[in-house]
């Protein structure tokens, strides 16, 4: 009797620990297949400005020049592209100078419909990295912005999904 209770508890834990493994590998598809990225021609426009601004999703600025580096909360982020020159505003106004950039469009695999769609410029700077992305959402548009520059990194409270390439954030 107490061989056939271990055996159907033994059997019990293969089928569960099998049938787990399943539902991960298909979760696994369905998020590798969720977002494709395609290379589309640039977006941004001169002389128009950028501007993450909310009250719940605060910018942020953190300072690596410390030891842990330092967050600050900033009331907003701006970029505005100028020729072959960016400005950007956290807490001051820098100008970088564009070396080059490359421009993306996350959408579902397979649905040119689906939203949000998201426009993300990835800009090379003299100074660092600018990443502006353009979020058609179900409410409401908006934009986000992540900007790189000697110790520092601004951005908005925004996920990083926004911003990021479906491949950097699987790498992660």
């Amino acid at each position: 009797m107490k061989k056939n209770n271990y055996f159907i508890l033994l059997l019990s834990v293969c089928m569960i620990g099998c049938s787990v493994q399943t539902k991960q590998n298909k979760e696994q598809e369905n998020i590798v297949k969720r977002d494709t990225a395609y290379v589309i021609e640039p977006f941004l426009r001169d002389g128009i400005t950028y501007i993450c601004k909310d009250e719940i999703m605060k910018p942020y600025l953190v300072d690596y020049n410390y030891s842990p580096p330092q967050k600050y909360e900033i009331d907003q982020i701006t970029a505005k592209k100028q020729g072959n020159k960016i400005i950007v505003g956290t807490d001051c106004y820098i100008t970088h100078k564009i070396l080059s950039g490359i421009y993306w469009s996350i959408e579902k695999m397979g649905d040119s419909y689906s939203l949000p769609k998201t426009k993300l410029a990835i800009l090379k700077t003299d100074k660092g990295e600018v990443r502006i992305a353009e979020v058609d959402g179900v409410l409401e548009d908006f934009c986000v912005l992540e900007i790189k520059y000697d110790n520092y990194k601004a951005s908005t409270g925004y996920p990083s999904n926004y911003y990021k390439l479906p491949q950097e954030i699987f790498a992660q």
